[in-house]
């Protein structure tokens, strides 16, 4: 079975023409090392790992200086594995701007719980399912926050969001140690 992981995200395709575009950089052992902004090399996202390969920050730079960052924590299921518990975000003077809480069932998120310190406000998203793929992601009112579109091979193409913007993802042969979903809200 081939490998594959992403090799660049695009956003909003507008008559052809990208209105921005992000390259995916990888270590020789898989692992999503940065994000990178192709409009500017400068801005990007770096991945810190520990021994184990879990991700423990998300650092974001622009222009060479760091703007913030994001720290992650895990839980163990009853087999062992780590699951993403909580992550929270962190602005450039080290105040949180936000936090995210994960809950699981069976292995798969089914549900994001967001605390914005900015808008002062919680939000709570339910992902929803069809063969183990996630087809979309509601929030508490039953709106629509995005969806989901694959390729016939399963890969992830684009995920639509109900703002009317799009993120669409060019995947490559080659492994990675990455767990996507991680990133995404969506």
């Amino acid at each position: 079975m081939e490998n594959y992981r992403i090799k660049e995200q695009y956003y909003d395709h507008i008559e052809n023409e990208d209105v921005g575009k992000n390259i995916y950089l990888y270590d020789e052992k898989g692992f999503l090392k940065s994000i990178v902004n192709s409009k500017d090399s400068k801005d990007e996202t770096k991945f810190v790992y520990n021994k184990s390969g879990l991700i423990l920050s998300m650092e974001n730079y622009i222009n060479n200086a760091r703007t913030g960052y994001s720290i992650l924590k895990y839980k163990s299921d009853i087999i062992g594995r780590k699951k993403l518990k909580e992550m929270t975000l962190y602005g450039v003077d080290d105040n949180i701007t936000d936090h995210y809480d994960y809950i699981y069932e069976r292995k798969i998120r089914v549900k994001t719980i967001h605390y914005s310190t900015k808008k002062q406000k919680k939000i709570e998203y339910f992902h929803k399912y069809i063969e183990g793929k996630r087809i979309g992601t509601f929030e508490s009112n039953g709106d629509e926050y995005s969806l989901r579109e694959y390729y016939e091979n399963n890969l992830l193409k684009c995920i639509n969001t109900k703002s009317g913007g799009t993120v669409t993802f060019l995947w490559e042969n080659g492994f990675s140690n990455y767990n996507y979903d991680l990133y995404y809200l969506s």
